[in-house]
């Protein structure tokens, strides 16, 4: 099964309506049904516009634009449609470090891995995955029937459409300007966390001076370490279950400081269909919170839907 998706091109700076509260990070963090409950009307930007707001928010005099390049959304989608999808999803059919080391993924032509010897770029502890080409095609042993298996596919397509396009209105970019570069629905387990890191580079922490002549670290990308997707430009993160359902404490994702060695700044705490969004680079270090048992009675499963995007 393969869904083309016809996207038009649009020009820059034309009008498109969003809430407000959709693109910035304060107050309550998030907003509910950014594409239904509109309250203004404001120009959208093209991938050119967007790449100078994202430059301009690496610089010490505009810290704060920042916040409108990352943020949370909720009730944008159906919880039914939610559950069950994953009410099709086995354990079994998931993928240890799937989008890492399968299908040629960060590596050349010849096998090897772009980043060379030592692979920078790997797998987070507890982690496996499930895309599309998994989804699209039933195993021997499958859990679920034909019928089921076209279902779950289509019904992930139709949960990543929802959520290509929240995410475009919710960084205010024109309709159109987002591609989908890769989708995976991941499940960490327990121990299951990640570092935190960019989506389009590899960072350091460098030392300059802030406006009062202080030195601090800063991260930074790393010029002399090639990263395997450096085109991405934005990041969506969609919780599939909740603690409860997936017996599971912790596994909360986070924004990193970005002057402060990678330190927690703004934890996310995992609510089912509540989204995180956030653009690829220096700018939005990112990570997971490892994940625990709940109880003893149940392996943990902490279930999201990721999507990255280009222009």
């Amino acid at each position: 099964h393969y869904v083309a998706l016809i996207l038009l091109q649009i020009i820059s700076f034309c009008p498109i309506a969003v809430a407000s509260e959709c693109v910035a990070t304060e107050k309550n963090g998030e907003c509910s049904n950014p594409v239904v409950n509109s309250k203004m009307s404001v120009p959208c930007l093209d991938a050119s516009a967007f790449q100078q707001r994202v430059a301009l928010s690496l610089s010490e005099d505009h810290v704060d634009s920042e916040q409108s390049l990352r943020g949370t959304i909720k009730n944008f989608l159906s919880y039914q449609d939610l559950e069950k999808l994953v009410s099709l999803l086995s354990p079994d059919d998931f993928v240890e470090a799937s989008g890492y080391d399968d299908s040629g993924e960060g590596k050349n032509s010849n096998g090897k891995s772009k980043l060379g010897g030592g692979r920078a770029y790997s797998a987070p502890t507890g982690y496996s995955g499930l895309g599309l080409k998994e989804l699209s095609h039933a195993k021997n042993n499958s859990h679920i029937s034909e019928e089921e298996q076209e279902e779950r596919y289509n019904l992930l397509l139709k949960i990543r459409h929802s959520a290509q396009s929240a995410t475009e209105t919710a960084l205010n970019l024109c309709e159109g300007t987002l591609l989908v570069d890769f989708t995976t629905i991941s499940e960490k387990t327990a121990g299951g966390a990640h570092r935190p890191h960019a989506d389009n580079c590899l960072h350091y922490f460098k030392d300059e001076p802030n406006a009062n002549g202080v030195i601090q670290k800063v991260a930074t990308c790393d010029p002399n370490r090639e990263h395997p997707y450096p085109n991405r430009v934005a990041a969506s993160i969609l919780y599939l279950n909740d603690p409860t359902s997936g017996n599971f404490d912790g596994g909360q994702f986070y924004f990193a400081n970005r002057t402060n060695n990678g330190e927690v700044e703004r934890s996310v705490e995992v609510s089912l269909g509540r989204m995180v969004y956030f653009t690829s680079g220096v700018e939005s270090l990112h990570g997971a919170l490892p994940v625990q048992k709940l109880s003893e009675s149940k392996v943990p499963r902490r279930l999201a839907l990721a999507m990255w995007y280009v222009f």
